[in-house]
């Protein structure tokens, strides 16, 4: 396992990647209020990073895990491994039975695309980077939690495209998301800290990924325009 100050320093570069894209995005698209909607996603990520070397956070980890762990006297589920893709499951599944959001199915489709490979890109880099071992002692693979990130990132986009309609939408996308988060420390696969920063990176990998497709369009219609007037 590497040392923590080369844990510390490899999950900071992470943290500031991730403020660096969303500090420049807000900036090209000169809306200043814009850059708002990154502060939560980027204080659980902050957590998560924090936690690594905290002892103090790490112990906080450890208990809340004996906790839900009901202190090693549980029985194991796979729920987690299916609920973790229903929230973006149901964006498409309500698209699909005509329940519109606020993008068509062209933008949809890039969207859910460009999350996921934004999602994958971090999450395999921290895992890779960080080293963490998992509270089961299965793996050095723990930071941050891959399942979580991916529920988080549906819950995102079920909120984003349906929140002119209900709000409802996005309380239980986020429901599930939170589920999953739950069952993964249950099932003793990840601590609080991976659970919280996963979430944070799923809600960014969305957020920029909204960002990304908004500027495709631009890009796109504008080389058509230039076409047309050749």
């Amino acid at each position: 396992m590497i040392k923590k100050p080369h844990v510390f320093l490899t999950s900071s570069l992470l943290l500031q990647g991730l403020l660096t894209i969303a500090q420049q995005t807000d900036s090209i698209e000169a809306a200043p209020s814009k850059w708002k909607q990154y502060i939560l996603p980027s204080v659980l990520v902050s957590y998560g990073v924090t936690s690594i070397c905290n002892s103090n956070l790490g112990r906080f980890n450890y208990d809340l895990k004996k906790m839900v762990c009901r202190k090693g006297a549980y029985t194991r589920t796979h729920v987690d491994n299916y609920i973790q893709y229903a929230p973006g499951v149901a964006v498409l599944g309500l698209s699909a039975a005509g329940i519109r959001g606020k993008s068509n199915l062209r933008d949809l489709s890039a969207t859910c695309l460009l999350s996921n490979v934004f999602l994958t890109t971090i999450v395999c880099s921290a895992k890779r980077q960080t080293h963490q071992q998992r509270p089961d002692q299965s793996a050095y693979n723990s930071f941050p939690s891959g399942h979580t990130a991916a529920a988080f990132a549906g819950a995102e986009l079920l909120f984003e495209e349906y929140k002119d309609r209900s709000v409802l939408y996005g309380v239980a996308g986020y429901a599930c998301a939170a589920a999953t988060g739950y069952f993964r420390m249950y099932n003793n696969r990840h601590s609080l800290s991976d659970v919280i920063a996963g979430a944070g990176v799923g809600i960014i990998s969305t957020k920029l990924a909204y960002f990304t497709t908004g500027k495709l369009k631009n890009i796109v219609f504008k080389s058509k325009k230039v076409i047309r007037l050749a």
